[in-house]
């Protein structure tokens, strides 16, 4: 049975070892009755009825207020009290590579369909917040103190009078998926739906239906959750089941980080159509921008190991975490594993890194001409983002060594 209280006990088991190194809750000389009676305090401030929430951190990110805390206190309240809301509303965010997968498959299909690509816009700022409170409200199988933290936290001077819920804090992607739940129901009960799935606020939904007749359904769906979609990132697409060899039309998207292709009318009786996959023209432009960035702070540095470090980081694979059973992997064949081999992206990487390592021409090949010799660049022109990905290349890159490494890039996070 799930322990829904803030003990010591349950504390200690979600506390992360980043988290003592964050708020420097004790050193490593510590005793272990010296890091208990720590926790025990945290516990013990939870607990207490005169509990009150900390006015929390803000940072302005694309033009979007996110929210952290400010203390390990309120850290390990709302990461429990994630926790609890979760295992009670059996609450789970769509796994990333799965739906690309179906999404594959269904492309290939050689029927007729339609594919609309939308994009909720503003999803944790539009999400009702009535709504999900009174439906945590009416279930008393959430504790009484979990319930109480949770409506004692949109009671604060700076949620209070905000709509949705908080970018940034852990509860909160929970508390979203707990509401657009509903949504996700009634959108897969359309009678010509017949595939439906969302990554937090990305949907993507495959009809019977002609495209134009599909969206007004869907939209119609939306608007009455009270939620508006991201015109400019929304795309509708058509394929047909007739057979036409000379029209090579293809009918394309951007969803969760690849370009999607679907050839519009089949190329012979096989029943299947061609698909390419690649990765997203927003995605290519950020790795390019990486790459630049990563030579431009070599000029200034000199650091030859650091940016070799960094092209290995950006064309091949890494450790991210070790668990106890498994381990999470990054890189470019594990954040883009269903590429094809037509559609061309990692090739133009490829390109587009070769050819800032050998000019001598413009501002940035002249500083590099003057920094790197011959041998140097033949060194550094072994790495490719293609073989990253076809041969699964890894490098050893420490946690410790991340932050040194996204330095160059800090200019993303505005």
């Amino acid at each position: 049975m799930l322990d829904q209280s803030f003990s010591v006990k349950c504390l200690k088991h979600i506390l992360k070892k980043e988290d003592v190194k964050h708020f420097r809750l004790w050193n490593s000389s510590d005793s272990e009755e010296d890091k208990d009676n720590k926790i025990s305090d945290i516990s013990n401030r939870i607990n207490s009825p005169g509990f009150c929430f900390p006015s929390f951190r803000e940072k302005i990110t694309k033009g979007k207020i996110i929210y952290s805390a400010p203390d390990a206190t309120t850290l390990l309240l709302l990461r429990k009290l994630d926790r609890n809301i979760r295992a009670i509303y059996k609450v789970k965010q769509a796994n990333r590579d799965e739906i690309i997968h179906q999404v594959k498959s269904l492309l290939k299909e050689g029927c007729f369909y339609s594919a609309l690509r939308l994009d909720i816009s503003s999803c944790y700022e539009s999400v009702d917040r009535k709504a999900i409170l009174d439906k945590v409200e009416q279930n008393s199988i959430l504790s009484y103190t979990s319930r109480n933290l949770l409506n004692q936290l949109f009671c604060t001077a700076q949620f209070k009078v905000k709509m949705g819920v908080p970018r940034g804090l852990s509860v909160s992607a929970t508390l979203n998926e707990l509401f657009l739940r509903n949504l996700d129901k009634q959108i897969k009960n359309l009678p010509h739906v017949y595939y439906y799935a969302r990554y937090v606020d990305d949907m993507i939904i495959f009809s019977y239906y002609e495209k134009d007749e599909a969206r007004r359904d869907v939209i119609k769906t939306i608007n009455e959750f009270g939620l508006e979609l991201n015109q400019h990132k929304e795309i509708s697409i058509e394929c047909y089941s007739s057979i036409n060899k000379n029209d090579d039309t293809y009918s394309s998207f951007e969803f969760l980080g690849y370009y999607l292709q679907s050839r519009a009318y089949l190329k012979d009786a096989k029943k299947w159509r061609n698909v390419k996959i690649g990765i997203a023209g927003t995605k290519i432009k950020k790795i390019k921008s990486r790459i630049v960035h990563a030579f431009i702070d070599f000029t200034k540095n000199n650091q030859l190991t650091l940016l070799e470090k960094r092209l290995k980081f950006l064309s091949g694979n890494y450790l991210l975490k070790q668990g106890e059973e498994s381990r999470l992997l990054g890189g470019v064949y594990y954040n883009y594993s269903h590429l094809t081999d037509n559609a061309g992206s990692l090739q133009e990487l490829d390109l587009f890194f070769q050819k800032i390592l050998f000019s001598r021409q413009g501002s940035l090949g002249k500083k590099l001409n003057l920094k790197l010799n011959n041998s140097q660049r033949k060194n550094l022109v072994k790495l490719s983002f293609y073989n990253g990905f076809k041969e699964r290349w890894s490098h050893s890159i420490q946690p410790s060594e991340m932050r040194l490494l996204h330095r160059c890039w800090i200019y993303e996070k505005n």
